[in-house]
């Protein structure tokens, strides 16, 4: 519904990632097994570098702020580093 939102244009490609960021969240609080989890956040990880990179072409076109391109870094580097410290339990 979301994404269907964003393609009519009434909602922000951030208020998407964020929606689909917490349903990710919560599918790792359910997740029964590692691999499980590292299943979820490899998907995360995915979705988070697709994000960086439309985001980055928003800002270079300037219909975002440069902020919005480093707040993207930002989730992505949380993804990566939660997906390493997962590895390392």
């Amino acid at each position: 519904m979301i994404s269907e939102a964003y393609r009519g244009g009434r909602t922000s490609l951030a208020h998407v990632y964020e929606a689909n960021h917490a349903v990710r969240k919560a599918e790792i609080d359910l997740c029964k097994t590692d691999k499980e989890r590292f299943a979820v956040l490899e998907k995360m990880l995915a979705e988070a570098k697709d994000y960086e990179k439309a985001v980055a072409t928003e800002v270079k076109a300037a219909t975002a702020p440069a902020t919005a391109g480093l707040k993207a870094k930002v989730s992505r580097l949380d993804v990566e580093i939660a997906l390493e410290r997962a590895k390392t339990k």
